[in-house]
């Protein structure tokens, strides 16, 4: 080792040991050699606070090594130096062009530092994609993304042993209340690959997740849960619409399921999972209260009604609203529908668990819910409804699916039948509950309300398919009257005329009925409107005052169908057609007015074991057939119920007699009160001498100790004492007896029925 004091030498070094005048500090300049393009020879000088090299003639290349305070400093005096630092395979670099950086030669650059390292950037530091910024360890850590999916390796990892040492803070110190002063933390995705590029998302895409792992004993890729970000509904510019799952993963297995979302109309979804602990919340009360419920096996059980026009769907705006569970049996089973032959309509859930509408021809003619999986043994409120060429699906509150279709008016005389079609054709297995058959489309809002327990409100209550007003085309002399500009000649094909031949305030007038707080559908056609200006037209009732609610002025003159939902503010007795324009003629033709709401309401008070009543007011009342009526109050039905049964004649020893039988009966509770009429009655198939017998009751006598009181009539032969009835216990049968003066109880035998001419009346009440 060479000891320069106070010397200048001209040479290349290996190893210099410099000792400082002022204070005896020495150091060790390793290897370090200045480049020499031009062959001169570089010169190291010595001085009391430095150490400098200094360039032969035309080197560039040279730099400076001070010491200030015990600090040292590298100092470039060249455009474009190149500086070697033996042994580590590093260059330092600085250019004119792009400022300073370090680059190394495929090994590892360590920076060793006692203090601070501190970085002062005039522009980004960036990362290069495929490499990553890891912070508390040599390596990076792999995770799954929660589908079961190969290994993802994060870009930034911050991984350590104590929370300190594997935590992230994002603090703002900021004297701004608003969101501008708060931390933020950003997940954004964008639709294109090209990164900075503006292509709009999709509804349902994804566009961030937050998920929590545990260590297995194997990896870091078992997901424990996870909070998921979507798009839901259809974006737009400055339109985002968004919901949020909550996911979990299941005991044995690491897939993330769905266990609960947030809609982006605030809608919470639970999966049909309860909340715990929600004691004195009353807007879930209703949902939460047992109810009764119709049982399915799959095989032969149904319940049906009647056809009638307030069944049919037609081409009107319409909703199905229903409850169901269903265990995964693998096929299909229709929930409502009717139809045998010819136009029908069908709602059946399929073997994958998702849902289908069809009407007129089958499969053609369907639409689909996007969803499966419906058959898992939950319970689960289904909504379609069907607003013009809209159809909707509704699962458990919340917007499940849009899809747009015609259907056609699929009105039949077929049976409207619950839990199967054409009375053996995909057979139901499961719960069915709470139907309701709507001649409307519901809002959001109002299937909310239905999911969450709501009764059917006053405003849809009583409605049905008939239409209130008469001549609707404005053309049957008499039915309408006239004033001002409007014409209902018959001449004027087909059509009530606005000619507007001078600004006018105008009406048609017609008698009807309607009543305060029933919401109706007014829909009209306008044909031919011309002409411009202001116009405007309303509804009123027996007055000029406005009779609906809903409504200030109805402008639109635009040729085509309009349709109008209005809930009335008073009774009236006659409708009003007000028309006020100044420039503008028209045409009015079909008009209708029909109340709307539900149609046919089947709930849990009204479920019975032998008839599922309606509470719509249309008495259109469901007969059971094999499904089994469970979760009531009593062992045999609910609170009330009423139907029919049918009387029959026989003896004790099984004869059967020909006769016509037909009866009533109203059941409250486990009371249940009978009234029948047994004619034409021809005893050839009775042995005479015994006791005659009438079956068919329509519940199950509890005990004979519970024996009928009510009237008998028999005007076959005459009686000299009381007739009384006595129900037989645990049979549907009964016997009538004579009660002597004396009190001696004789039943009735075959020989006291005369045939033919006598017939039987009674009416009794027992225990069912």
């Amino acid at each position: 080792m060479a000891k320069l004091e106070g010397q200048t030498i001209a040479a290349s070094f290996d190893q210099v040991l410099i000792v400082d005048h002022a204070d005896g500090i020495s150091a060790s300049l390793q290897a370090v050699e200045s480049a020499d393009t031009d062959g001169a020879s570089s010169a190291l000088k010595i001085a009391t606070n430095k150490v400098e090299v200094i360039p032969g003639s035309n080197d560039a290349n040279a730099f400076e090594v001070s010491q200030t305070d015990g600090t040292a400093i590298l100092t470039i005096n060249s455009t474009t130096p190149s500086v070697l630092v033996a042994g580590s395979g590093v260059k330092l670099y600085f250019s004119d062009a792009g400022g300073e950086y370090i680059a190394g030669d495929g090994t590892d650059l360590t920076i060793t530092s006692g203090a601070k390292i501190n970085l002062t950037a005039t522009s980004d530091v960036h990362v290069a994609n495929g490499t990553g910024v890891v912070i508390g360890h040599t390596a990076q850590e792999t995770i799954s993304i929660g589908d079961g999916s190969t290994d993802l390796v994060p870009e930034v990892q911050v991984l350590g042993t104590a929370q300190a040492d594997a935590s992230l803070m994002l603090a703002a110190f900021s004297a701004t209340a608003t969101s501008a002063g708060a931390p933020l933390v950003a997940l954004v995705k964008g639709g294109n690959a090209s990164i900075g590029s503006h292509t709009i998302v999709t509804d349902g895409e994804e566009l961030g997740n937050i998920i929590a792992y545990g260590d297995d004993g194997v990896d870091l890729e078992s997901p424990a849960a996870s909070i998921q970000f979507e798009v839901d509904g259809t974006p737009g510019a400055g339109d985002m619409p968004g919901r949020i799952l909550f996911n979990t993963s299941p005991d044995g297995g690491s897939v993330l399921t769905e266990a609960m979302r947030i809609s982006q109309d605030g809608t919470q979804n639970q999966q049909a999972n309860y909340i715990v602990n929600e004691q004195g919340r009353q807007d879930h009360v209703a949902n939460t209260m047992p109810a009764p419920y119709y049982r399915f096996d799959g095989v032969d059980d149904y319940i049906y009604v009647a056809d009638d026009p307030d069944l049919e769907l037609g081409t009107a705006p319409f909703s199905i609203s229903v409850r169901i569970k269903r265990p995964d049996s693998g096929a299909t089973g229709t929930i409502v529908g009717k139809r045998s032959a010819g136009n029908y309509w069908l709602w059946r859930i399929v073997s994958d668990g998702s849902l289908r509408f069809l009407w007129d021809d089958g499969d053609a003619d369907a639409v689909d819910t996007t969803v499966t999986g419906l058959d898992d043994d939950k319970e689960h409120h289904l909504v379609l409804t069907r607003d013009g060429t809209t159809f909707t699906y509704y699962i458990d509150g919340a917007v499940e699916s849009t899809h747009t279709a015609t259907m056609g008016d699929c009105s039949n005389s077929n049976q409207f039948q619950i839990g199967v079609y054409n009375t053996s054709v995909n057979p139901f297995e499961g719960q069915i509950s709470d139907l309701k058959l709507f001649n409307k489309a519901l809002t959001a809002t109002e299937v909310k309300e239905l999911y969450s327990g709501a009764s059917v409100p006053f405003k849809y209550k009583g409605a049905n398919q008939t239409e209130l007003v008469t001549d609707g085309d404005m053309q049957t002399a008499g039915s309408w009257t006239a004033a001002g500009d409007w014409d209902v000649d018959s001449t004027s094909a087909n059509e009530a005329h606005f000619s507007d031949s001078t600004p006018s305030y105008s009406l048609l007038k017609q008698s009807l009925t309607l009543t305060k707080g029933k919401k109706y559908r007014i829909s009209f056609d306008i044909n031919d409107a011309v002409g411009g200006g202001n116009a405007f037209i309303f509804f009123a009732g027996n007055s000029a005052s406005a009779l609906f609610n809903e409504m200030d002025n109805y402008t639109t003159f635009a040729d085509g169908s309009h349709s109008l939902e209005y809930i009335t503010i008073s009774d009236s007795t006659e409708i009003r057609i007000y028309a006020h324009t100044d420039g503008v003629a028209f045409d009015m033709v079909n008009l209708s007015i029909v109340p709307i709401g539900a149609v046919a309401e089947y709930d849990g008070s009204g479920a019975g074991e032998k008839i599922w009543g309606d509470k719509s007011g249309n008495d259109l009342h469901g007969t059971v057939t094999g499904a089994t009526l469970e979760n009531t109050p009593y062992d045999s039905g609910t609170e009330y119920e009423e139907g029919t049964w049918t009387p029959q004649i026989y003896d004790s020893i099984g004869g059967t007699a020909t006769t016509t039988g037909s009866g009533t009966y109203t059941k409250i509770g486990r009371e249940v009160t009978c009234r029948g009429l047994i004619t034409n009655i021809n005893t050839t198939g009775l042995t005479s001498g015994n006791d005659v017998w009438i079956s068919g009751m329509p519940f199950t006598v509890a005990v004979q100790s519970h024996q009928g009181m009510g009237s008998v009539a028999m005007d076959t032969v005459a009686f000299s004492g009381h007739l009384s009835i006595y129900p037989e216990g645990d049979q549907t049968s009964l016997r009538i007896a004579e009660t002597s003066s004396g009190g001696a109880i004789d039943y009735i035998t075959v020989s006291q029925i005369t045939d033919d001419t006598g017939d039987i009346y009674i009416s009794f009440s027992y225990m069912g």
